[in-house]
């Protein structure tokens, strides 16, 4: 809040020099939150200094801002006044140390009292003449400076401690909240109720490839997250998002990776998949209600891109056609031929139809890979006991490992010298983290596992009447989700499927998952979370 007051100065005061600037500055920093507030400030050199003296008031600053640096707007306009009028008396402020906490504007008031400029600094404490610029202002300056120095040291201080107790010193990012109310020097980052899951999906969005920055930021909006200031993602953030390892466990502070103590969203694969996506990802196309599939099919024969088009003819009719982007060039040209529409419509149609399954026969399958399931629970079990035992084991030798460096015995490295310590402890770090990581990925995998198996069967079930009557992005959809690769030749639509997706065609082809057989023919399905 602005507190600037221009008074009317008679022309005597102007010429017997009376008058005075009042500056009240607050920091908006730790360093002195103590201090009144500004209209404190002016209120009390009213009431001690300005009002018992009857002394004139030409004009009064007051900013919000840190005295640590220089060019502070208001503290400049004041300087540049007193050069200018040059009837300046002198300044009155709470404390020397509202006026400058660095040495550049320490020298400028300093050269302002030693040129005559002014002629004191009024405090409530004490008021500082010319004689005083030399001696006690450096003394006092130097104090600031030396204060400033301190909170900086111990700031520091507090901030490798948190580091080895492996909490990150920064604003956790979205999907994780800093529990302020924690001591200060012990605050931690843990995941927040509403938003760690969300940002959560937000990632499995983005590591399909499907979708741009902008889309996320979007999808984010829809499912409504927020930031630690509670505003809507940014593009730019989503971006750093996107990179930031604090997702997989660690955090980066000073340019140095360090494990965290918080709690993991993604596993080191999912990141290296998704630093991979970025990498790799073509900017997306247009798409087109006419042509979904441009660019998502290959000639079998040059290798190059299937177009669409347009055809029309001189009776007036109009034909639609994929084709290789080379048919018809003068330098290469590539003989396949072109595809009708209906024709690519009516095969993508046969192979869906081919992995097409009943009602039933979900039902069947959910109950075969549950009987899997349950197997394989008590084997997780074991790995996942086996993880924590280790997992608990490279943490005791972290702590170990601590308590010798910290030993009276070891003042002088006489155990353990800091290379060693920083060696050690980076290689048990790794460890630590591996097996950590093991741990998250055995949970997700109970879920997951049979989660994905439930999506692919009611996906191959209903995928051939959405392609039929869904819409252009549905079938686009469909078509990323089916194959890994699709291929035009000789008219001839080629798609390699993933290996889900074989294995349901293969069991259809065959008939060897009919619901009323008993055996564990089907067992071969389990691989489809995987």
């Amino acid at each position: 809040m602005k507190l600037t007051q221009y008074l009317l100065p008679s022309k005597r005061d102007v010429k017997m020099k009376n008058l005075y600037i009042v500056y009240a500055r607050k920091s908006t920093e730790s360093e002195d939150r103590q201090v009144s507030s500004i209209e404190d400030q002016i209120n009390a050199l009213k009431d001690k200094i300005i009002a018992p003296n009857k002394l004139k008031i030409l004009v009064i600053f007051s900013e919000s801002k840190s005295a640590k640096k220089p060019n502070r707007p208001e503290f400049n306009k004041m300087i540049d006044l007193i050069v200018k009028r040059g009837d300046i008396k002198g300044i009155i402020c709470w404390k020397l140390n509202r006026l400058s906490r660095n040495p550049k504007d320490e020298g400028q008031i300093r050269q302002l009292l030693s040129d005559g400029t002014i002629e004191e600094i009024r405090t409530p404490d004490k008021t500082f003449v010319e004689a005083d610029s030399d001696f006690i202002m450096a003394i006092e300056g130097a104090q600031a400076q030396r204060f400033i120095s301190d909170l900086r040291k111990d700031s520091v201080r507090g901030t490798n401690s948190k580091i080895e107790k492996k909490w990150a010193p920064i604003l956790a990012p979205a999907g994780y909240k800093n529990n302020t109310f924690e001591r200060q020097g012990e605050k931690t980052i843990s995941p927040h109720p509403q938003y760690f899951s969300l940002m959560r999906k937000l990632f499995e969005l983005a590591m399909t490839g499907d979708y741009s920055v902008p889309m996320l930021m979007m999808e984010a909006r829809k499912l409504g997250i927020r930031n630690a200031r509670g505003n809507f993602l940014s593009k730019t953030q989503i971006s750093k998002y996107l990179t930031n390892p604090f997702y997989t466990g660690r955090f980066v502070y000073a340019g140095q990776l360090y494990s965290g103590a918080h709690q993991a969203m993604l596993t080191d694969d999912e990141f290296d998949l998704l630093q991979s996506v970025l990498e790799q990802r073509a900017k997306p196309q247009k798409i087109h209600e006419d042509s979904p599939f441009s660019r998502m099919i290959t000639c079998g024969e040059c290798g190059r891109s299937i177009t669409y088009e347009n055809k029309i003819k001189k009776s007036g009719w109009t034909g639609q056609y994929y084709r290789c982007t080379k048919w018809n060039q003068t330098k290469i040209i590539c003989k396949q031929p072109c595809l009708r529409k209906e024709d690519f419509e009516s095969q993508v149609s046969e192979f869906l139809g081919s992995i097409k399954i009943s009602d039933g026969l979900v039902k069947w399958a959910i109950k075969k890979l549950n009987d899997i399931n349950d197997k394989e629970t008590l084997l997780r079990k074991n790995q996942q006991e086996t993880a924590i035992k280790n997992y608990k084991d490279s943490q005791r030798r972290l702590d170990s490992l601590l308590n010798l460096k910290l030993s009276p015995n070891n003042v002088n490295g006489e155990l353990l010298t800091d290379e060693e310590y920083l060696d050690k402890k980076r290689t048990i770090n790794l460890e630590t983290q591996t097996f950590k990581n093991i741990v998250d990925s055995i949970d997700k995998g109970v879920d997951g596992w049979m989660d994905a198996s439930m999506k692919c069967l009611e996906f191959a079930k209903g995928a051939q009447y959405k392609w039929q009557h869904g819409t252009a992005e549905d079938r686009r959809t469909i078509l990323n989700a089916i194959g890994t690769k699709l291929i035009l030749k000789d008219k001839k639509l080629v798609i390699s499927a993933r290996e889900p997706f074989l294995l349901i065609q293969n069991a259809v082809k065959n008939e060897v998952c009919t619901p009323t057989r008993t055996g564990t023919d089907f067992a071969t399905l389990s691989v489809l979370g995987g």
